[in-house]
């Protein structure tokens, strides 16, 4: 099992690297990322991807409608749709769609407790430059549980919801920096410099 740090340092640089591809690529990642995820855990991938539908629909359709460029021919195009315009929809699309599924794999191998774990790791360097990374990690966990529990109710309930109840005890999964993890990291951020700049 990998560091939660290093799972999580190599999620952002797949979000990184679908930045730098061209269409092709990014269609591939995304068809890999989604067969992964699908193999992984089916479910989370779906529930992840009807809870941000309307993110989905409302960037395919700016970008169908409000991308300037040639009309496409036939009916789509009396419907004011451009080549561009159906070009990019597509990108971003598919670009949203990968890292949906990197996101799906990334919760399949790590818990709430492990996540807030890596970023307590991560954060370190910013120790001396006075961030709190304790109480930001408790905040973090805190949060995590209270939408965990609240799963079930609306987001309006949510939001207007007023929980005051308090934890007596944060406790953060620990595990140690091994080699793998130096060299998962360094083959990943090759990968992703390969990607980046051919």
């Amino acid at each position: 099992m990998f560091h939660p740090a290093s799972l999580l340092l190599a999620w952002g640089a797949g979000v990184f690297a679908l930045q730098q591809l061209d269409l092709r690529g990014i269609a591939g990642m995304a068809a890999l990322a989604l067969v992964a995820a699908v193999w992984v855990n089916a479910g989370m991938l779906l529930i992840m991807v009807r809870r941000v539908r309307w993110l989905l629909a409302s960037v395919v359709i700016l970008f169908l409608w409000m991308t300037p460029g040639v009309f496409v021919s036939g009916v789509l195009g009396k419907l004011g749709i451009t080549v561009e315009g159906a070009w990019a929809a597509l990108e971003h699309l598919l670009r949203l769609l990968a890292i949906i599924a990197l996101l799906a794999l990334l919760l399949a191998r790590l818990s709430a407790d492990s996540i807030v774990a890596g970023l307590y790791t991560l954060l370190a360097p910013w120790v001396p430059f006075g961030l709190e990374r304790r109480s930001l990690a408790v905040r973090l966990m805190l949060t995590l549980e209270y939408v965990a529990e609240e799963g079930h109710r609306g987001w309006r309930e949510l939001f207007l919801a007023n929980k005051t109840e308090e934890s007596g005890c944060v406790r953060l999964p620990r595990s140690a920096w091994r080699l793998g993890d130096g060299l998962f990291l360094g083959v990943v951020i090759l990968l992703v410099l390969s990607l980046g700049w051919p």
